[in-house]
C-alpha cells in the first residue's frame, strides 16, 4: 500500500487532487514559509461557517478546470457523495482528455485506474488533500491547522494544512455574495508546486448513482 504521494511522479502531478500534500514531514523545507496570520473572533465564526456549509452538502456535482504545475491545463468532472456509512465520502473525477486516470474514492481507499493499462494505484484517503473535502466528521480547527482566513469583496480564502505538514497547505476558495458558494482550492506543496482548481456548474443534493464511484469491472 503506497502511503505518500511524490510530485517527482508526473502520473499524480497530472491528478486533480493527488500534488505532494502528504509528504514525508522530515523532508518538507522553509523555502516557501507563509506567515501565519492570526485569526480573529469574527474569522473564527466564518471558519465555522465554512466547516457548517461543506458539512452540510452531501451530494454535489461539479465541472472542474484544473491547471497544474507544469502549466498543462485540464478538464473533467467530479462527483461527490459524502453521505455514506464510512468515515470519509465518495468521489469520482473523470477527465476529458484522453490517457487520464479515472479518479475514485470508494470511502475507504482513493484509487488511480490508469484506462491504458488497466492498473490500479491505490492510496488512504486520509493521506491525499482529498480527506479535506470527504471527512464527514470536519474540524477545521482540530484536524487541520487554520494558518489565515482572507476576506475581500465577497470572496474568501480559508488557507489550512495538516497538522505537522509544515510548508504544505491547501487554500480553499469561496464566494460570499449571494450566499457562500465553494468555488474551488489550491494545493501547494512545500517544493513550490501549485495546482489550481477551479469548479463551476456546481449543483448541490443530487442523487448520484452508487456505480459511480465503483470500477467498472
Amino acid at each position: 500500500m503506497k502511503k505518500c504521494i511524490s510530485i517527482v511522479n508526473q502520473k499524480i502531478i497530472l491528478n486533480l487532487l493527488l500534488v505532494s500534500f502528504c509528504l514525508d514531514f522530515s523532508l518538507i523545507s522553509s523555502a516557501i514559509a507563509i506567515p501565519l496570520a492570526p485569526v480573529s473572533a469574527s474569522q473564527k465564526i466564518t471558519v465555522k461557517r465554512i466547516q457548517d456549509y461543506l458539512k452540510g452538502i452531501q451530494t454535489f456535482k461539479a465541472t472542474v478546470s484544473q491547471l497544474n504545475p507544469d502549466q498543462q491545463h485540464l478538464t473533467g468532472t467530479v462527483y461527490v457523495n459524502r453521505n455514506t456509512q464510512t468515515e470519509y465520502g465518495k468521489l469520482r473525477i473523470e477527465y476529458d482528455q484522453a490517457g487520464q486516470d479515472l479518479v475514485i474514492a470508494d470511502g475507504i481507499k482513493f484509487i488511480l485506474h490508469n484506462p491504458k493499462t488497466k492498473e490500479n494505484t491505490v492510496y488512504e484517503i486520509d493521506q491525499t488533500p482529498a480527506a479535506f473535502l470527504l471527512q464527514k466528521n470536519l474540524d477545521l480547527e482540530g484536524d487541520f491547522t487554520v494558518k489565515s482566513l482572507k476576506e475581500h469583496d465577497g470572496e474568501v480564502e480559508l488557507t489550512m494544512t495538516k497538522f505537522g505538514a509544515g510548508d504544505a497547505f491547501v487554500i480553499l476558495k469561496f464566494s460570499t455574495v449571494p450566499m457562500l458558494k465553494f468555488n474551488g482550492w489550491v494545493v501547494m506543496d512545500a517544493q513550490g508546486n501549485r495546482t489550481d482548481v477551479t469548479l463551476k456548474d456546481v449543483v448541490i443534493g443530487i442523487d448520484l448513482a452508487p456505480s459511480l464511484f465503483n470500477l467498472k469491472k
